[in-house]
């Protein structure tokens, strides 16, 4: 084979998984577990570990809301639902399977939006078709709770 194949096949391959839309045969439901490998490299899925891409403006990510604490369990609640559905193969209730446990990681804000946008060696990146920036912040309470990110605004 030569190069040129063997990268359009990597490609296609971390494309197929969890953060890059498109399959290999059907349709996506954005349902599909993703294992290893694929970052991102200024936006194109490379298969290896992140090496660049955009930064993303993360601490304005959790300012939404400011309605008291219903209003964060409400975001807490939407957040759990959208872990549960987007990262929960791998992370089941925010423990260890494929991914590890994030329970007690105490990630500032910013890093963990970095980890979810721009993945890394063992992580796919989650696009925002999959999780949008305005879910973001509800997952990001979400997490909180668990101690995975501090720093979240109530």
């Amino acid at each position: 084979m030569n190069k040129n194949v063997i990268v359009a096949w990597c490609v296609a391959a971390a494309l197929a998984g969890c953060g890059g839309g498109g399959s290999s045969g059907g349709t996506t439901t954005g349902d599909e577990t993703h294992t290893g490998g694929g970052a991102t490299t200024g936006g194109e899925t490379t298969g290896g570990a992140t090496t660049g891409g955009g930064e993303t403006d993360a601490g304005t990510a959790t300012t939404g809301g400011g309605g008291g604490e219903g209003d964060f369990a409400t975001r807490v609640a939407a957040g759990q639902d959208k872990f549960d559905h987007v990262c929960g193969t791998c992370h089941p209730d925010g423990g260890e399977d494929t991914g590890p446990d994030l329970h007690g990681k105490h990630f500032t804000v910013e890093r963990m939006t970095n980890q979810i946008r721009n993945g890394s060696s063992h992580m796919r990146p989650i696009p925002v078709a999959r999780l949008s920036d305005e879910e973001l912040p509800n997952v990001l309470a979400w997490l909180s709770t668990i101690q995975a990110v501090d720093g979240v605004a109530h």
